[in-house]
């Protein structure tokens, strides 16, 4: 049974391309594919943002399923495309990064 095109993920190879029609995001899961692109953990995602790893992980799922990829690593080429030129995402205690610095 073939799934249809929208619920099949992209290959590694694929996981480039930018969808035609780009999906928005909330602010949070902004802030989560900032942090995962940083390279911290759900653990320390969640400790920076304030929020459970299960919810780190709904918001991992969610954005894989948004961009139509794999794995959470095939999100980094499209957060260096798209998020990198946004304003920094706050942090969460302190309030710092909030988009007037350079990033």
């Amino acid at each position: 049974m073939r799934l249809p095109e929208r619920s099949r993920p992209l290959r590694l190879e694929d996981s480039g391309a930018v969808p035609a029609q780009v999906p928005i995001l909330s602010d949070r899961q902004r802030e989560v594919l900032h942090w995962v692109a940083m390279g911290l953990t759900d653990q320390e995602i969640g400790a920076e943002l304030g929020i459970s790893a299960r919810t780190v992980r709904m918001h991992c799922d969610a954005l894989r399923w948004k961009f139509n990829v794999a794995h959470r690593r095939h999100l980094l080429p499209i957060y260096d495309r798209r998020v990198r030129s946004e304003p920094r995402p706050p942090n969460a205690t302190t309030g710092v990064g909030s988009g007037t610095e350079n990033v």
